[in-house]
C-alpha cells in the first residue's frame, strides 16, 4: 500500500538509478513500517545490480568507520536503527556524519544512495541546540540529517485503510484478521504483534514485569541493545516488593525468561537471547537479551519521568563494560541529581578507555570542592591526552602567570583537537603582531558555528519584555505561541503569575503545558513555587523533576537561588530520592 513516503523514496532511489547520490532518514515510531518501506523501495536498484552494505560486525559504529572508505559506485547504504551509528559515542557518531557527508558529495564516488532509520526521540535529540556554552556532540549528525528526513505517520489514514480492507477481500487473511483489531489506524503495529507484546507486559507477573522495567530503563537511559543478562538479574531486584522478592523460586530467571521468549509474532518477544556467535563467545558468561522495540518505546513514555532504584545502578556498575553504554548512564545519572553513581560509571568508563569520562568525574569534584582529587583527574586524564583536560591545566598555569608551560599545554590541547585552546594560541599570535591572526580567528569562529552570542540575545529580549504591562504580555505570547510554539514565551507568562502571587493562575497554566505534552517546560518551571515561600512544595516538586532527569530544572533553580540547592543535597541523591550522605 503505497502511502507518501513510499513516494517520497521511489524519487530518491529514481535519482540514485539516473547517476546522483542521495540519502534519506525515515522517521518514525517502532512497527510503523520505516524498514519494510526502505526494502520495497530499492527492489528496482536490486534489479539493475546495486550492491547492499550493511556494516554491523564487530560493532555497527567500529564496521561503518572501518569500511565507509571502501563504499564502491553503485552501493546502498543501510543504517536501519540509525542512532546506532550516529549516536556512538568517543566522537563516533559525529565522524561517522562527516563520512557520509563526504561520500555522498563526492562525484566519483557515486552514485550510492544512504537509508536509514530512526526513531523520533532520537531525531529529537540530534535536533536539539545546545545551551550558551555547553558542548555540542551532534553537530556534525545535525548537519547530516538537515533536509534528508522522511516522517512515517503512526497510523493509516482513511485512504489507505481502504486500500487494505480492499486487499483483504481479495484473499490477505494476514491484513484482514489485523483489521479486525485494529485499534486508531495503527495497523502496521497490529500486524508486527504490537498490541500482543503490550498485553503480554501488562499480564506479566511481578519477576516478568522487573525484568522488563529493568530492560526498558536500561534502553531509555542508553545501554545498548544487548542487554548482558548478569545485569537484568541483579537490576530486577529492586523492581520488586519485599514479599514478591522473598517467594521467587530459585530458578525463577530460567522461568521468567522463557516465558518472556515466547514469541507472539514470527521472531517479535517481550524479552528475547541474542544467540551469541560461537567463534567470538568467551569462557564467561557473555548470554545477552533484547527487549522488543515496541515494548522499548512504549517503555520510553510510560517510564520517562521515573529514576530506577538501586539495584539498577548497582549492576549497571558491575556488569556493564561498554564504555559508549557507562557514558550514557553516568550522565543520566547526573542529570537525575544520582551523583554518587554518576561518578562511579563515569570512573568505569575512564577504566575502559574514554578519557573523556575522567574530565566529567574531574568537574564533578570540582563542583564538591575536593580540590586535590580533582587535579589528580584532570592530570591523569591530561596524560592521556585529552584536549579538554590540557586546556584545563592550561589555563590553570596561565592564572598563576606560567606563560610559557600554559602555551605549551595549549599547543597540545590545540593539537588533541580542543578549538578553544587553538583560539587562545592564534590570539597570542594576534597579539605578538601576527597580521593574519585575526583572520584565522574568525574562521574559526565561523567553522565552529560560534558566532553569535545566544545568551546575551536571550537577555536582552527578557529584559525588553519586562517592559510590557501582563495583558500585553499574555497577547504577545499568546501570538508568538501561535507563530512558533515558543516555550520561553511560554515560561515567561508563567513567571508574571508567580510574581504576581496568583498560584491558581500558575497551576492553570502549568496543567495546560502539561496537557499540550510540554513537560519540558513544566518541568523547568517547578522550581519558581519556591519564589511563593512554600518551601516543601518547591523541593517535591524539584525531585520530581530530578527524578525525570530535567538537568534545566536543577541550573535554574542553582542560578535563582545562590547555591541553596546545594546546601540541600551538596551530595545530590540517593536512587529513592533521600540526600546522599558524603561519599
Amino acid at each position: 500500500m503505497r502511502r507518501p513516503h513510499d513516494e517520497q523514496l521511489a524519487a530518491l532511489v529514481n535519482a540514485a538509478a539516473s547517476g546522483n547520490s542521495r540519502m534519506a532518514v525515515l522517521v518514525g515510531g517502532s512497527s510503523t513500517g520505516k524498514t519494510r518501506a526502505c526494502w520495497e523501495a530499492i527492489q528496482p536498484l536490486a534489479r539493475q545490480g546495486w550492491r547492499l552494505w550493511h556494516p554491523y560486525d564487530p560493532s555497527h559504529a567500529e564496521a561503518a568507520l572501518d569500511g565507509i572508505e571502501r563504499v564502491e559506485p553503485h552501493t546502498v547504504v543501510w543504517l536501519n536503527e540509525a542512532q546506532r551509528y550516529l549516536g556512538a559515542g568517543q566522537e563516533r557518531g559525529g565522524r561517522i556524519a562527516s563520512a557520509l557527508r563526504s561520500l555522498l558529495s563526492s562525484p566519483a564516488r557515486g552514485p550510492v544512495l544512504v537509508l536509514a532509520t530512526l526513531w523520533p526521540t532520537f531525531d529529537d535529540e540530534y535536533a536539539a541546540l545546545p545551551r550558551a556554552g555547553e558542548e555540542d556532540p551532534h553537530a556534525s549528525v545535525r548537519d547530516l540529517l538537515e533536509g534528508r528526513r522522511i516522517y512515517l505517520p503512526d497510523v493509516f489514514d482513511e485512504d489507505a485503510l481502504n486500500e487494505a480492507r480492499d486487499l483483504a477481500a481479495a484473499g490477505d487473511r494476514h491484513l484482514a484478521h489485523a483489521l479486525r483489531h485494529v485499534r486508531e489506524g495503527r495497523l502496521t503495529q497490529q500486524l508486527a504483534g504490537a498490541s500482543e507484546l503490550v498485553r503480554r507486559y501488562l499480564t506479566a507477573a511481578p519477576e516478568g514485569r522487573a525484568l522488563l522495567h529493568a530492560a526498558m530503563d536500561a534502553r531509555r537511559l542508553g545501554a545498548g541493545l544487548a542487554l548482558p543478562i548478569r545485569f537484568l538479574e541483579q537490576a530486577a531486584e529492586d523492581y520488586l516488593g519485599d514479599d514478591e522478592f522473598d517467594v521467587l523460586a530459585d530458578d525463577w530467571l530460567e522461568q521468567t525468561l522463557g516465558t518472556l521468549g515466547r514469541s507472539v509474532h514470527g521472531n517479535v518477544a517481550p524479552l528475547r537471547r541474542i544467540r551469541p556467535r560461537t567463534t567470538r563467545t568467551a569462557a564467561a558468561d557473555t548470554t545477552t537479551l533484547r527487549l522488543a522495540d515496541y515494548l522499548e518505546e512504549h517503555g520510553r513514555q510510560e517510564r520517562s519521568r521515573l529514576c530506577p532504584p538501586e539495584s539498577f545502578w548497582h549492576a549497571a556498575h558491575l556488569h556493564l563494560i561498554d564504555p559508549d553504554d557507562l557514558v550514557k548512564l553516568a550522565r543520566e545519572a547526573y542529570s537525575r541529581l544520582r551523583l554518587r553513581w554518576a561518578e562511579r560509571l563515569w570512573r568505569k568508563a575512564a577504566e575502559a578507555g574514554d578519557t573523556a569520562a575522567l574530565t566529567r568525574a574531574a568537574q564533578m569534584r570540582d563542583d564538591l570542592g575536593d580540590a586535590a582529587e580533582a587535579e589528580r583527574l584532570w592530570r591523569e586524564a591530561a596524560a592521556a591526552g585529552n584536549g579538554k583536560a590540557l586546556a584545563h591545566l592550561a589555563r590553570g598555569r596561565e592564572e598563576a602567570g606560567d606563560v610559557i608551560e600554559a602555551e605549551r599545554l595549549y599547543q597540545l590541547a590545540a593539537d588533541a583537537g580542543h578549538g578553544k585552546a587553538r583560539a587562545w594560541l592564534i590570539k597570542r599570535q594576534e597579539e605578538a603582531g601576527d597580521a593574519t591572526a585575526r583572520a584565522r580567528l574568525n574562521a574559526l569562529a565561523a567553522g565552529s558555528g560560534d558566532n553569535v552570542d545566544l545568551a546575551d540575545v536571550e537577555a536582552q529580549l527578557y529584559l525588553a519584555l519586562q517592559q510590557v504591562d501582563t495583558r500585553a504580555l499574555a497577547h504577545y505570547i499568546t501570538s508568538r505561541d501561535a507563530a512558533n510554539g515558543d516555550s520561553e514565551a511560554r515560561a515567561w507568562l508563567v513567571e508574571e503569575a508567580v510574581k504576581a502571587g496568583d498560584l491558581a493562575e500558575v497551576e492553570r497554566l502549568l496543567q495546560a503545558l502539561a496537557d499540550e505534552g510540554d513537560t519540558v517546560t513544566v518541568s523547568r518551571l517547578q522550581w519558581r513555587w519556591g519564589m511563593t515561600g512554600d518551601r516543601a512544595e518547591a523541593e517535591r516538586r524539584m525531585r520530581l523533576a530530578a527524578d525525570a532527569g530535567n538537568s534545566e530544572a536543577r541550573i535554574e533553580w542553582a542560578e535563582w537561588n545562590r547555591g541553596e540547592l546545594e546546601s540541600m543535597w551538596p551530595y545530590g541523591l540517593e536512587p529513592d530520592g533521600t540526600p546522599s550522605e558524603q561519599w
